[in-house]
């Protein structure tokens, strides 16, 4: 029992390793060898959406309306439909730039949501969520001319979004490593207990 407890945690740890890791690195590895001005590559930009940016459904400029499933990347939503277009966008120095996202904005403190009186035909709530005129923003993707290609988004302060890449990225080793311990520890219990039974069970010869 105790090895298979142990094998269990193991394998959790490696999924989580193999398929988690991957994901969160990948942004976490941009972020840090981003360059910080507009340049070709991959770059990290802060700023704000341009407020002449045309609305495309109530004030928001790109976003998405979704059905409540409580579980998913967006914020427990799943996008059904899309507004989409490409997005003026002024970074903190005050220089024009235009963002085509890869996937709708859906993390930060300040992303805008409207609960809709409608709902599903399963009776679950409706949203509209994503960005305004205005919206401070956090982008990171790949620069070609003056266009950026978005991989990743936060809609907070700079600092909220640091925090949010370092720390998770943290967050996910520490509990890889918490696994993958406690794995270890029940085989280590499990085959030790195993050779106690096996050393009780001799019969002695005379």
């Amino acid at each position: 029992m105790k090895i298979g407890i142990g094998t269990f945690f193991i394998i959790l740890a490696l999924l989580l390793f193999g398929i988690g890791k991957p994901k969160f690195s990948k942004e976490y590895e941009d972020y840090k060898s981003a360059s910080h001005t507009i340049s070709e590559g991959t770059v990290y930009l802060n700023g704000k959406v341009a407020p002449t940016t045309p609305n495309l459904i109530k004030d928001l400029v790109y976003g998405f309306k979704g059905e409540f499933t409580g579980f998913g990347k967006y914020n427990g939503f799943k996008p059904v439909e899309l507004y989409e277009q490409t997005v003026p966008f002024i970074t903190e120095d005050g220089k024009n730039i235009s963002l085509v996202f890869a996937q709708p904005p859906h993390r930060g403190q300040f992303i805008i949501k409207h609960m809709l009186p409608e709902k599903t035909h399963n009776n679950t709530a409706i949203v509209l969520q994503g960005i305004r005129k205005n919206s401070m923003l956090n982008v990171l993707g790949e620069m070609k001319g003056d266009t950026l290609q978005v991989n990743y988004s936060y809609v907070d302060t700079p600092k909220a979004y640091k925090e949010f890449v370092e720390g998770g990225n943290s967050i996910l080793n520490q509990v890889f490593a918490g696994l993958l311990a406690t794995g270890l520890l029940f085989l280590f219990w499990g085959f030790l207990s195993r050779q106690k039974k096996k050393k009780h069970g001799r019969r002695i010869q005379y």
